[in-house]
C-alpha cells in the first residue's frame, strides 16, 4: 500500500494504527549509579523518578543560562509606517491554511478560517491595520 504522508497524515496515520499489533508500557528501568550500584524501577512510580533524574542531569537549569539584556531604547516607528495589511494578502494567506491541522492555542480550527475567508477578510483587514496604527501613534 503506497501511502504518502505529506498528502493526507490523517490516511498515512490511520494506515500506521491499524498496522499496530502490540501495545506496550514501558519496561523496567535500569539505573547505575556514580558508586556501581544497580538499581531497578518496576512501579511507575519509580520509573518517573528515574527518568526525571536522567532528564535533570541532562538539561541546564534557567541559573546556568546567561541572558541578554535589551537595549532601553525605543525601536523606531518609522519601521513600522512602511507596513500595511492588505485584502488581498489576508486572502492569501487564509486560503493556505492547512484545514487537516488541529485547532491552535485560541481553540480556532483551521478549516473554521478557510471556510469564512471570504466573511473574515475585513475584520481581520481592520484589526490588523487598527493594530498597526495605534503601535505608530503609542510610539
Amino acid at each position: 500500500m503506497s501511502v504518502c504522508c505529506k498528502d493526507n497524515p490523517k490516511k498515512f496515520w490511520k494506515y500506521i494504527n491499524r498496522s499496530r499489533t502490540t501495545v506496550s508500557d514501558i519496561g523496567e528501568l535500569i539505573q547505575v549509579d556514580d558508586y556501581g550500584k544497580i538499581s531497578v524501577a518496576n512501579t511507575d512510580k519509580l520509573k518517573a523518578e528515574f527518568l526525571r533524574k536522567a532528564f535533570r542531569s541532562v538539561f541546564s537549569s534557567e541559573k546556568d543560562v546567561n541572558t541578554c539584556k535589551l537595549p532601553d531604547e525605543q525601536c523606531s516607528i518609522t519601521d513600522m509606517e512602511a507596513v500595511s495589511i492588505d485584502h488581498n494578502v489576508i486572502v492569501s494567506k487564509l486560503s493556505k491554511l492547512n484545514v487537516n491541522k488541529s485547532a491552535g492555542p485560541d481553540d480556532i480550527y483551521p478549516r473554521i478560517l478557510f471556510e469564512a475567508k471570504d466573511q473574515l477578510v475585513c475584520p481581520f483587514y481592520i484589526l490588523f491595520n487598527t493594530s498597526l496604527k495605534a503601535k505608530k501613534t503609542s510610539g
